[in-house]
């Protein structure tokens, strides 16, 4: 997750249990609340800063559909991304999108737009890896 401020930053866990009952007239009900926790959700506090340490930055070099991950040799094997494309459809119509919001192990440090049928594409993604800054950036098809 990027932090965007300094200092002590607490991560809270939060989940919502639900429970399947079958009232009275034999209709279906989900109920839920915290479940075991009741305002006692786990936390992790850590200490966070917004500028990057010399060694621990990432550089994009975009060239076209094309991007190029410059990393130091250690982040080489641990890059992961993640994006959203979007573009619009054949027929002028509406927008399709492709989207991963989950990081994704890259092979290598080069990564290419993701397929997306249709014209006005726009390609949003985000490179990183674990214990370095991350990295992001914006192309438009022309």
């Amino acid at each position: 997750m990027p932090m965007s401020a300094n200092g002590t930053i607490t991560l809270m866990a939060q989940a919502r249990f639900e429970t399947l009952i079958i009232g009275s007239n034999g209709q279906r009900v989900t109920t839920g609340g915290p479940g075991p926790f009741a305002d006692r959700w786990p936390t992790l506090r850590i200490t966070a800063q917004t500028s990057v340490p010399a060694g621990y930055a990432l550089t994009l070099r975009q060239n076209g559909p094309r991007v190029t991950i410059i990393a130091p040799p250690e982040a080489r094997s641990r890059l992961s991304y993640l994006y959203l494309v979007t573009c619009q459809d054949s027929a002028g119509m509406g927008r399709t999108e492709g989207i991963s919001l989950v990081w994704q192990p890259l092979a290598g440090t080069e990564m290419s737009e993701p397929a997306c049928p249709g014209t006005q594409v726009t390609w949003t993604y985000a490179v990183g890896a674990p214990g370095y800054a991350i990295a992001s950036g914006v192309y438009r098809a022309p």
